[in-house]
């Protein structure tokens, strides 16, 4: 059993619980599945597979725990980068991590020039292209993912803090 496994036996006969509330609506564990489910194909329709990493810049919001949840899904790992942080530290992020893509709310060379241009998406086109995708109810790309992802590769998301970030000073 991995962390994949005791992910969907969380849902079991919880389906029509009450997950999370946000931004006055309350979601169910169904319906946090199903989000997942539809940013797992997405993603997984933009060519992200197993050790891929996804870089996420974006402010608190329901479309992170979805990302997070079909990173998890997918077994690819979740990279996100405080929105507080400029083009410096941006930039050194994304260099260092490799994103194959980087989802944000605004145009990438807004937010680190051109110094470092990653394959980028804004987060309004990405989720246009999934609303009218229908959803399975599980998934698993190429019917693998389940025997072949250990519990470790699975929760891989890499935190850079501030100072993991910063440059000298001078």
């Amino acid at each position: 059993m991995n962390l994949r496994d005791l992910f969907d036996l969380s849902f079991v006969n919880r389906r029509d619980q009450a997950a999370l509330e946000w931004a006055g609506a309350t979601y169910t564990f169904g319906d946090v599945d199903q989000r997942s489910n539809r940013m797992a194909q997405a993603l997984a329709g933009r060519g992200l597979a197993q050790g891929d990493r996804l870089c996420v810049y974006l402010a608190n919001r329901i479309e992170m725990i979805d990302l997070y949840l079909a990173c998890i899904k997918l077994g690819v790992i979740f990279v996100p980068i405080n929105i507080l942080y400029r083009e410096r530290e941006i930039s050194h992020i994304v260099s260092d991590a490799e994103p194959k893509l980087l989802i944000t709310e605004r145009e990438l060379h807004d937010l680190v020039g051109t110094a470092v241009t990653p394959p980028a998406i804004l987060l309004a086109r990405f989720l246009r292209t999934i609303i009218s995708r229908p959803t399975r109810s599980t998934f698993s790309p190429g019917g693998k993912l389940r025997n072949t992802i250990d519990s470790c590769s699975l929760c891989r998301c890499f935190t850079f803090t501030r100072s993991a970030t910063a440059c000298t000073a001078g």
